[in-house]
Order: C-alpha cells, then sequence, then structure tokens
C-alpha cells in the first residue's frame, strides 16, 4: 500500500496514472493526539482507456498549407498529429514520448503535440498530398487507436490573362493578370 495523501483537505487528486488500470483505496480519520478510525472507508475505480479524438478534416488552404481541425476525446486528452506522403503508418508504443520533429517506425515525422484543437502545416510542396494521423494519449504515453485523414496542397494556377505586342523593332511589351495572389 501507498500513502497518497495525508492533510485536512476534502479531496486529492492521484494524478499520473496508468489508463485502464483498478486503483484501491481507503480513507480513515485521524485526530489531533495521531489516533486513526478503526475500520476506515474503502472505494476502487478503474482509470478510462484512452479513447480516440475525432479528426474533421485536413484541408489545402494554399499551396504550401493545410489546415488540419480535429476535438480531442471526451476525456480532454492531449493529442499527437503524424503526417507522411506515403500513408503508411507506424501505432506509436505505450510508454514511449515522442517529440515533435521525432520519426516513429521511420515512417511518420511527429508534427504536433498537446491541447490545440487546429494545427496550420506550413512550408509544404505544392500539389502535393499528405496523409495525417492523429491519436490522444495519456499521462503515462497511452495512445488510443489512430485516425487518418487525407490533405492536398493546392496548385498554382496560371495568370487569367497574358498578352505580348511588339513596341518597336527591339522591344516587346508584356501585360498580364495575376492569379489570385501569385507572383509571376
Amino acid at each position: 500500500a501507498t500513502i497518497v495523501y495525508i492533510g485536512s483537505a476534502t479531496s486529492y487528486q492521484h494524478q499520473n496514472l496508468s489508463s485502464n488500470t483498478p486503483h484501491y483505496y481507503k480513507i480513515w480519520s485521524k485526530s489531533s493526539s495521531n489516533i486513526y478510525s478503526q475500520t476506515g472507508l474503502t472505494d476502487s475505480k478503474t482509470t478510462h482507456d484512452v479513447t480516440t479524438p475525432t479528426f474533421t478534416s485536413a484541408t489545402g488552404s494554399s499551396s504550401s498549407q493545410i489546415d488540419l481541425v480535429y476535438a480531442l476525446n471526451s476525456y480532454g486528452d492531449d493529442v499527437m498529429v503524424t503526417y507522411n506522403t506515403v500513408n503508411s503508418f507506424s501505432s506509436p508504443v505505450d510508454g514511449n514520448s515522442y517529440s515533435v520533429s521525432s520519426q516513429i517506425g521511420g515512417q511518420q515525422t511527429v508534427l504536433y503535440k498537446g491541447s490545440s484543437l487546429n494545427y496550420s502545416h506550413t512550408g509544404l510542396n505544392v500539389n502535393t498530398t499528405y496523409y495525417y494521423k492523429i491519436w490522444a494519449y495519456g499521462c503515462q504515453n497511452d495512445y488510443s487507436t489512430g485516425v487518418t485523414k487525407t490533405g492536398t496542397t493546392q496548385s498554382i494556377g496560371n495568370p487569367t490573362s497574358f498578352s505580348a505586342s511588339a513596341a518597336s523593332s527591339c522591344e516587346m511589351g508584356l501585360t498580364w493578370i495575376k492569379n489570385g495572389s501569385n507572383n509571376v
């Protein structure tokens, strides 16, 4: 048995427990003379399993960015987002902690860890498909089942018009209309 709390408060948060594990507790009253109640009260509960987050979308918002939107699981566990360009994922190993930019199974890169509900993946290649997988994880680095989404960066469109006109025998005038905010 391990003592988890001694004091006069009426509640205590027992933290950093493993998921899906039963825990048994017993509490006694204690007088100022250090005399304890005889039988105490008992209770037991099992910590919840880490459940899967919801992955709403992976949308190409420009030629170099994909916006990810997701929701935490019902317990509010943090998420880990990974990505690759080959659509092959390894599952994280329970008990292992992964940092941003680290590799899992040599196939995917950890993009984000935390409790934010969205992430903008920037610096991407034009008109390229990226594959994403998101897991929730508990305080002992135990991971939920993952959920995948696919997103593609936008292609760069041509200018909407272009014309050339001879300005002289040694000069040509060029005019065009840009397509959106793209540079020419």
